[in-house]
């Protein structure tokens, strides 16, 4: 929806965010991932989406830290919205947003990524994800 006045313009889109956490280091014992890097991969993931699919979504790359008890790990969130000026389905970013955990699970050596959504968290992990890091209780 758009809404015009003398000086501007406001266009209007159903909220729909979803943030990927991945780990800042390779693995859990690897080199460190840099925001530059992450959004390489990110703005080459939209290209060829956005060839494969006819659309894409922008996303903002953030530091965070996961902190649980006494082990705490540096974070990068990369939120996805759906931004009003090229707006699109719940559906469609719910495709963007998965296709991407996977793309940044493997092309940053990620032994397990966690995607927050709406009404939904998931976490897509490697088959062999080393279990060293996890804590059962």
């Amino acid at each position: 929806m758009r809404h015009e006045s003398d000086d501007m313009r406001v266009i209007e889109a159903n909220t729909y965010e979803a943030y990927i956490t991945v780990g800042q280091v390779r693995g859990y014992h690897g080199t460190n991932i840099s925001m530059r890097e992450l959004e390489g991969v990110c703005a080459e993931f939209q290209r060829e989406f956005e060839m494969k699919r006819g659309f894409c979504c922008g996303v903002r790359v953030v530091a965070s830290e996961v902190v649980f008890q006494s082990y705490i790990e540096p974070c990068w969130d990369v939120h996805v919205i759906n931004y009003p000026r090229f707006s699109q389905t719940r559906r469609r970013i719910s495709e963007f947003v998965a296709k991407l955990a996977k793309r940044l699970l493997v092309d940053l050596d990620q032994e397990r990524i966690t995607v927050v959504g709406p009404g939904t968290t998931m976490t897509f992990e490697r088959k062999d994800a080393d279990e060293s890091r996890v804590h059962n209780g």
